[in-house]
């Protein structure tokens, strides 16, 4: 299957995927928007110092993680949330299991971070217990200052801030001295400042020290030490459920839904829908393209000759073309139309062809051979008192009197006549043979109808009497295998058929190009009236229906099949 056909696929069923999306979309916000709100607040928290080595080892980096890891697991710890509850004091306190699946804890990778997180449906209380069991793991930490622990804490954390206060002042009055010395190098008092700058600066090295010596005393007491960066701030949007991503996803897979059984429809559908595949199945060219004919009786099926310049005209003069062209070495002059099955429109597709050919110039006669269901007389809106059964019986033995005319002077139809009791044996004798001859004395061209091939033999018995035969195609409702054995009956007895003839194309096909240039023609012609239709529906039609353009020529042969 070529790119083009897959186009066109998605172009025929474009309403389908249209629709599939807004139903999918729909369903999705409705019920998105159906599910409680679900809000997040979270906490981040660090474990550890930050160390103060240029060069820290990777032992130090790996403790502080793992350590950042097994922290991790005491926040979802029972006693850590039992305490975080009971801190709240909430008047109908959610129990231990609830909270636990509500909280999720991420150590942020190649950090001592971590971050809590809690979700719930009210943000007042998940953001009281993200800072309470924050607060609860910090109180029953393994480092937590306790007795007299904590008091050597404090005692080292108060030196260690006098000696930062005292090295800033220290350094702040050397600042001063120096200032004054450049000042004034030579002068009387520069003895005593260099004696007061060396005492300033014993002090600051002295500060230093101590407050160095300090430093890994902090360190070792802090090395587990929890604290909270980050407090939990009340959530304003919930972060669940997320409407417009679930609308998306939605759209997405009504997309891919209504594609695949836009194509499971396709694969499975066996109807003669275009002349690629009727070329490549059958053997046989399409000769032309015949779009649909709306009517509700016989003789308004006559679009020939009611209006002249419509789309469906048109079709049947690229058709005449096709099949004058179909056999330029011997000019066609008898021709047998019939169908696969009843209601493919054989009898109106012949009765236009007829008069095509007329206007042509040609002198045609056409003849009605369906004397089982005959319609060709309803079409042509003629008696059918005497007809073909007449001659064939005996009860008439001049042509002339069977010919009848029509509105059109270089077209004659004759007539079914009478139901014969044996249509077949009479269909099938030599006296047909002669009358036929007769008639080929009488005009250019001779066109049976026929009745459709699988229903009877009688279609199969007249297409050796016969320069060539042509099937009518009901466009996507002929089913491939009766098309084929029709054309294979004829065959097998030593019938032609020269092409099949594609009926029934309406705008909502959107397969051919024909079909367009031929309404614009009409258009341009007579503005909107006759056939066409409004600019709404037009603009619907391209929407839903996805009418493809394909490149063929402006002329009449545009139908014919390649």
């Amino acid at each position: 299957m070529e790119l083009r056909q897959y186009v066109n696929i998605l172009k025929n069923w474009l309403w389908l995927i249209i629709l599939s999306v807004v139903l999918c979309g729909s369903v999705s916000y409705v019920v998105s928007q159906r599910l409680p709100k679900i809000y997040e607040a979270s906490t981040t928290l660090i474990v550890g110092t930050v160390t103060t080595s240029a060069n820290p080892d990777y032992s130090t980096i790996l403790a502080s993680q793992m350590l950042a890891k097994t922290y991790g697991k005491l926040l979802t710890s029972r006693p850590i949330l039992d305490g975080a509850i009971e801190s709240l004091h909430l008047p109908n306190p959610p129990s231990a299991d609830t909270v636990e699946k509500m909280v999720t804890v991420e150590n942020v990778r190649d950090t001592q971070l971590m971050v809590l997180r809690v979700r719930g449906q009210d943000p007042e209380l998940i953001t009281r217990l993200a800072d309470s069991i924050a607060a609860e793991l910090i109180q029953q930490s393994p480092a937590a200052p306790k007795g007299a622990l904590g008091s050597v804490m404090t005692f080292v954390q108060k030196q260690m801030a006098d000696l930062e206060s005292e090295t800033s002042s220290l350094q702040t009055q050397i600042k001063q001295i120096k200032d004054k010395q450049a000042a004034d190098p030579s002068g009387p008092s520069a003895t005593a400042t260099a004696g007061e700058l060396q005492s300033l600066e014993s002090k600051l090295r002295s500060a230093q020290d101590r407050y160095n010596t300090l430093l890994p005393v902090r360190a070792g007491m802090n090395s587990n030490y929890v604290s909270v960066i980050e407090k939990a701030e009340k959530p304003s949007f919930p972060v669940s459920p997320k409407v417009t991503q679930n609308v998306l996803l939605a759209a997405i897979l009504g997309v891919l839904l209504a594609i695949g059984v836009a194509f499971l429809i396709e694969y499975m559908d066996d109807t003669a829908k275009s002349p690629d595949l009727i070329s490549q199945t059958m053997d046989v060219p399409t000769l032309g393209l015949v779009s649909r004919i709306p009517h509700q009786e016989y003789a308004q099926g006559l679009i020939t000759l009611r209006a002249p310049k419509s789309p469906a005209t048109e079709g049947f003069r690229a058709l005449r073309t096709s099949i004058q062209f179909s056999s330029p070495d011997k000019p066609l002059k008898s021709l047998l139309i019939t169908s696969a099955d009843p209601g493919d429109g054989k009898t109106t597709t012949m009765g236009n062809l007829a008069v095509s050919m007329a206007q042509a110039g040609l002198k045609v006669i056409a003849i009605d051979t369906d004397l089982r269901r005959p319609a060709l007389h309803k079409l042509y809106g003629l008696s059918n008192t005497v007809g073909l059964t007449s001659l064939l019986s005996g009860q008439v033995t001049e042509v002339a009197d069977v010919i009848k005319p029509t509105e059109e002077p270089n077209l004659r139809v004759v007539t079914s006549g009478p139901p014969p009791p044996n249509p077949s044996e009479l269909l099938g004798s030599q006296r047909l043979q002669g009358i036929v001859s007769r008639l080929q004395n009488e005009a250019d061209l001779l066109i049976f109808d026929s009745p459709p091939a699988l229903v009877v033999t009688d279609s199969v018995l007249m297409s050796t009497k016969v320069d060539g035969v042509v099937v009518v195609v009901d466009s996507g409702r002929t089913r491939m295998g009766s098309l084929k054995q029709a054309i294979d009956s004829v065959r097998n007895v030593g019938g032609t058929v020269i092409g099949v003839i594609m009926n029934k194309i309406g705008p909502e096909d959107g397969r051919y190009y024909y079909y367009h240039y031929y309404r614009y023609y009409h258009y341009s012609s007579e503005g909107s009236s006759g056939t066409g239709t409004n600019g709404h529906s037009r603009w619907f039609g391209r929407l839903f229906n996805g009418k493809s353009k394909h490149r063929v020529e402006k002329t009449e042969t545009t139908a014919r099949a390649e």
